[in-house]
């Protein structure tokens, strides 16, 4: 999309664009690389709703002012903090939600946000072209600094994943996740397992243990 697109949402002096780039790795990183704040937040383009998960039963947020509060908070934590990586809960099913651990430090499969904060020592592999997020947080939890993200269970973030015409979409075919999935097995090893899904889809498992 172009700049004049996103004008009538959001104001000029918000927006930054990026360099014609072949994917979105690509972009990811320069992104991080040209970042002009301490904390960046990603959003996939497909976010439709946000649910509290906490009381009686969960709640859809779709006022913009809230779902800024709740990024906001996440911020504050990582950088108090001073980590670097954010994702909240995938699973929007409440029997999946950890009502006694709001707020957890180990690993997670991102759920179309990501917030990266204070330390740029990783990358995201521009030899993906899908499932690079789940080997961004491989990096960190294998890596000598961090050794673990937060993931949020008070929130999720619904997203109609696959649904959009832009994005990845041009170049999201099945024999390209099939050589990503594939790439990213050799690469992982132990670290990492390709599962299938309910719906029969199949879906990578990070093995990485970490206490909370």
């Amino acid at each position: 999309m172009t700049l004049e697109a996103y004008l009538p949402h959001v104001p000029e002096h918000q927006l930054m664009t990026h360099p014609s780039l072949a994917g979105i790795v690509k972009i990811r990183n320069h992104i991080l690389q040209t970042r002009q704040k301490r904390t960046i937040v990603m959003v996939d383009d497909d976010i439709k709703e946000v649910r509290a998960m906490v009381g009686k039963r969960p709640r859809k947020i779709r006022d913009p002012e809230s779902v800024r509060r709740i990024l906001e908070n996440a911020i504050s934590i990582l950088q108090d903090s001073d980590r670097h990586m954010y994702l909240f809960n995938r699973g929007g099913a409440p029997w999946t939600i950890q009502l006694h651990c709001p707020v957890k430090t180990g690993g997670g499969t991102p759920s179309g946000i990501m917030i990266f904060n204070g330390k740029w020592d990783y990358r995201f592999d521009e030899k993906l072209f899908t499932h690079e997020d789940n080997d961004y947080v491989l990096q960190v939890m294998r890596g000598k600094q961090d050794r673990f993200v937060f993931v949020d269970n008070r929130f999720f973030f619904e997203f109609d994943y696959k649904s959009n015409s832009g994005g990845l979409q041009s170049v999201r075919t099945s024999d390209r996740i099939a050589t990503d999935e594939a790439y990213l097995t050799e690469k992982w090893g132990r670290w990492l397992s390709m599962e299938t899904s309910s719906g029969g889809n199949l879906f990578p498992k990070l093995c990485v243990r970490r206490k909370d």
